[in-house]
C-alpha cells in the first residue's frame, strides 16, 4: 500500500490555490471558504512538510496541489477534488495553521501532522479509485489508509510517535450519529486507523508489502463488512 520513505532528492514547490471547498472531506467536519495562505509561515517546517508530501504522493500515488489556511479556532484539514489548472490533476489538500500549531504540540516530533495529511491524501486515493462510500464510511476508510502508511513510516522513519497518532484521531471522533458530517465515533476511527496499521505490520512480518489497490480493496472491506458506529 505505501513505499518505504525516500529522502528529499528534489524541492517540490508548494502550489496555490483560491478554494471553493466544494466536494470536500473534512478531517473534522464542514469548513468554510478558506484564504489561502499558501505556506505555513515558518521555512523550516514547510520544508519538512514538503518531504511529507514528497513521501505521500509516492506512498499513495497521487499529487494533490497542498496549501496552508487560516483556520482560526476551527482547526480543520480537508480534501478537494478543486485543483490548479494543469498542475494538480488530483485535486488539493489543505491544512489549517491553527490545526497544525495544535498537533504539532500534542506529538512528538510533530507526528500527528503526517497522520492527518495521510487522511487527507487518502480521500484523494478514494476519488481516484472511484470508491462511493457515505460519509462515515468515507471518513473511515481514509483512516484505514492512513493507519497503513503511519506502519511504514514508523517502521523506516524512527521519530513518529504512533500513539500519539492513533489518539489524535480518537479524539477527533464524534458522537453525531445523525449529523451530515458525522465522521464515526471514537471508537470507530482509531479501530479503522488501528487495523490499518496492523493489516500493513502483519504482512510486512509476512515478506510482502501492500499494493494501493490491495490495501485500497482491504479498506474499503474493512469499513463496509464491519459494525461501525
Amino acid at each position: 500500500m505505501v513505499c518505504k520513505l525516500i529522502p528529499v532528492s528534489a524541492i517540490l514547490v508548494l502550489l496555490f490555490l483560491n478554494s471553493r471547498s466544494q466536494d470536500c472531506s473534512a478531517i473534522g467536519g464542514s469548513q468554510g471558504q478558506p484564504e489561502n495562505l499558501g505556506t505555513s509561515g515558518n521555512p523550516q517546517i514547510d520544508q519538512i512538510i514538503i518531504q511529507e508530501l514528497q513521501n505521500l504522493s509516492k506512498s499513495f500515488g497521487v499529487h494533490p496541489a497542498f496549501y496552508f489556511f487560516d483556520d482560526g479556532t476551527a482547526h480543520n484539514a480537508f480534501s478537494t477534488s478543486e485543483s490548479l489548472k494543469d498542475f494538480s490533476a488530483d485535486g488539493t489538500v489543505v491544512f489549517g495553521r491553527g490545526l497544525h500549531r495544535d498537533q504539532i504540540a500534542r506529538s512528538q516530533w510533530g507526528t500527528n501532522v503526517p497522520i492527518i495529511l495521510a487522511h487527507e491524501f487518502a480521500h484523494t486515493v478514494a476519488r481516484k479509485f472511484q470508491l462511493d462510500l457515505p460519509t462515515k464510511q468515507n471518513e473511515l476508510f481514509a483512516d484505514y489508509l492512513a493507519g497503513g502508511y503511519m506502519y511504514y513510516r514508523n517502521r523506516d522513519f524512527r521519530t513518529t510517535d504512533i500513539q500519539s497518532a492513533f489518539q489524535a484521531f480518537f479524539n477527533m471522533g464524534d458522537n453525531d450519529f445523525t449529523g451530515p458530517d458525522h465522521h464515526g465515533t471514537p471508537e470507530s476511527r482509531s479501530r479503522c486507523i488501528r487495523q490499518g496499521y496492523m493489516d500493513c505490520k502483519n504482512a510486512d512480518a509476512a515478506g510482502h508489502n501492500f499494493t494501493l489497490a490491495e490495501g485500497v480493496q482491504l479498506g474499503q472491506a474493512f469499513v463496509t463488512t464491519n459494525d461501525l458506529p
